[in-house]
């Protein structure tokens, strides 16, 4: 059987909390007292990572999709294709932030290809209305091919074999 844990009154930990140094209140296993979290923060060792500043616009933002297993698979099937092909070890993220990238250049002409193509109302998620989801997603994929298969405007970008900042894969 476990032995019961006791306040010790004239430890040096009750003695600290006692001792009003500390600013936030807190109990523990039947001790009170204040902990000083200033101080804490001055005695944690400094990071041995250098501060490096990240633009806004590239911070990491956590976003939760629902997908088909079709869809799913299909996503899964292209991260799988650059992996082999790229022998860089990539995720799901990876794969869409370069989708998102390549959707940013041509946004102009997707969306030329959207207001051609006319308003449409987004199906409800009832069952009863999955074969006209299946269609609209099938007309956004529709706006997609129009607006990626139009020339850009500006010439096109070559892609380098390997960027110098990027260390080759392993």
């Amino acid at each position: 059987m476990a032995k019961e844990i006791k306040p010790d009154n004239l430890s040096g930990a009750a003695r600290f909390l006692n001792s009003r140094q500390s600013t936030e209140h807190f109990e523990f296993r039947g001790l009170t007292g204040r902990i000083d979290t200033n101080r804490i923060a001055e005695l944690r060792p400094p990071s041995t990572r250098p501060s490096v500043h990240v633009p806004r616009s590239l911070e990491k933002v956590k976003r939760e999709f629902v997908l088909t297993r079709e869809t799913d698979a299909v996503i899964s099937e292209v991260v799988t294709l650059l992996r082999e092909t790229t022998s860089a070890r990539l995720s799901s993220s990876h794969v869409l932030r370069g989708l998102a990238r390549l959707l940013m250049r041509r946004l102009p002409a997707i969306k030329s290809a959207a207001v051609a193509s006319g308003p449409r109302r987004l199906p409800s998620t009832s069952l009863e209305q999955l074969g006209a989801r299946v269609e609209f997603e099938q007309f956004l994929a529709g706006v997609f091919e129009l607006g990626l298969s139009t020339a850009p405007a500006t010439a096109p970008r070559h892609i380098s074999p390997e960027p110098a900042d990027n260390k080759p894969a392993s």
